[in-house]
């Protein structure tokens, strides 16, 4: 497929082409971030990420699936990755991978909403991410969709409770959790 011919317009929104694309792993990772100590931010990635999603004619019909293999993440910090993979929080020991299934895509403004239910211990809530189409381009003679997702969860709402108050006040970890995915997908041609 050309470029030119790969590049479509629908009310005035430049969208991937029609057709099923797959997660370039190399080139994809999810990110979280997470209040810590009441001031600072600890930043982690999982890079284990696999999925596929089917573009539509329509892009609101458009479907998404996603796994992150949980046993993946890393906050350059043994000590806390460990804690973090815990009972405590993600329990990778029982629930190794983290999962998000598309329920509906709709416009709105310069993004997408992309709603869908999310799945991390076992425990499965409806979330919306906002979506940025960053565009198209080739690498090694395939064509690639780019894209940016982002959304803020409450990880309490998915059995994530572990606290410990701090004598100066507050608490060691915030219940809000930015999650963001930097996407690279590939167009699955017929050969």
């Amino acid at each position: 497929m050309r470029y030119t011919d790969a590049i479509r317009n629908i009310g005035g929104r430049t969208v991937p082409p029609e057709g099923d694309w797959e997660l370039d792993i190399p080139n994809t990772f999810a990110t979280f971030t997470a209040p810590h100590l009441v001031l600072a931010r600890v930043k982690g990635r999982i890079p284990g990420i696999t999925g596929s999603f089917t573009v539509a004619a329509d892009p609101s019909n458009s479907r998404l699936e996603v796994e992150l293999d949980a046993r993946t993440l890393t906050s350059d910090d043994e000590k806390r990755d460990q804690h973090l993979i815990s009972e405590d929080f993600i329990h990778v020991e029982k629930f190794p991978t983290i999962s998000f299934s598309s329920t509906s895509i709709q416009p709105v403004d310069d993004l997408w909403k992309l709603t869908g239910d999310l799945t991390i211990r076992g425990i499965t809530n409806s979330v919306t991410l906002d979506v940025r189409f960053l565009g198209l381009t080739y690498d090694w003679g395939r064509l690639k969709s780019l894209f940016h997702a982002e959304t803020v969860i409450d990880r309490h709402q998915w059995g994530m409770k572990w606290n410990r108050p701090l004598e100066w006040g507050g608490v060691a970890v915030g219940r809000e959790v930015r999650l963001e995915i930097h996407a690279q997908a590939k167009l699955i041609e017929e050969e």
